[in-house]
């Protein structure tokens, strides 16, 4: 799993601890600001060591129990924990009575930790527009936000896996477009024509229809942006007779005459040679 390291650092004020026999100081810090979930990997006190007499019978100074040497900078290892805010210095005074001391400076408490390193993770729609932004530990899963939605389309997933989060990652939300079928009916409800068509999409219609006595004259309905189920019916306009025949009756000079066209009768009445009407 990726991670980072780094350190948090706090410095102790500088003490002094003198005697002829054993004296002691004690040196004390405030824990440093730490990332929440760090994994610890050490803490340590470093400094100076000033000056001080040395020899078979000269000083000996010890922090938390180790030894540090004369006018030496020093690194105390305090393992792990970092409640441990202090440490005591033991200074041992010469044995020839001479008061000698030794002052600690320099000090520096540090925390060396690690943290999973973290990952932006976008969740975008079909044309860009954000849906949720998350920031996700290496190694770990993003949540995907609630399923969006798309006229005439059903969403189906994202376009890839998100459960093991080991960069930046943008998701983006899939969608199957909707399908609808378009049925062409003759006058009579008889199918002429079964098409599936995509929403928005337009239909073809089949080849006009014939209907004995009657002229074709389109569709009921629109069928050029598909957005449901749809029934398109043939209309048709009845064919007009316009056979003529003419009959008349003569009654001495006075003729009467009637001319059909189609359903339509047109009377006419002569006297001798003159038509009347």
């Amino acid at each position: 799993m990726a991670s980072l390291t780094s350190n948090a650092s706090c410095n102790p004020s500088s003490i002094s601890v003198s005697g002829k026999k054993t004296s002691t100081g004690t040196i004390s810090w405030s824990t440093p600001s730490i990332p929440s979930g760090a994994t610890i990997n050490s803490c340590t006190l470093t400094g100076n060591a000033s000056s001080f007499t040395t020899g078979s019978r000269g000083a000996t100074l010890t922090i938390n129990g180790t030894s540090v040497s004369s006018g030496s900078s020093f690194t105390i290892n305090l393992g792990t924990d970092t409640s441990v805010k202090s440490v005591t210095a033991s200074f041992s005074g010469s044995h020839n009575q001479t008061n000698t001391s030794v002052t600690l400076s320099n000090l520096v408490y540090t925390v060396s930790y690690t943290v999973a390193a973290t990952y932006t993770v976008t969740f975008v729609d079909w044309n860009g527009n954000v849906l949720k932004t998350q920031t996700v530990t290496a190694g770990n899963g993003a949540t995907a936000p609630s399923n969006p939605s798309r006229t005439g389309y059903t969403f189906v997933g994202w376009d890839k896996s998100f459960t093991n989060i080991t960069s930046d990652l943008t998701v983006t939300a899939q969608y199957t477009i909707l399908q609808y079928t378009v049925t062409f009916v003759d006058y009579d409800g008889t199918t002429l024509k079964t098409q599936i068509v995509t929403y928005g999409s337009s239909a073809t219609a089949p080849n006009n229809p014939t209907r004995e006595g009657y002229e074709f004259i389109g569709w009921d309905v629109q069928f050029d942006n598909i957005t449901s189920n749809l029934t398109v019916t043939a209309m048709y306009q009845e064919v007009q007779n316009t056979t003529s025949s003419e009959s008349s009756v003569c009654l001495g000079d006075l003729t009467l005459s009637n001319m059909y066209i189609g359903d339509m009768v047109i009377e006419r009445i002569y006297i001798g040679e003159y038509q009347m009407k």
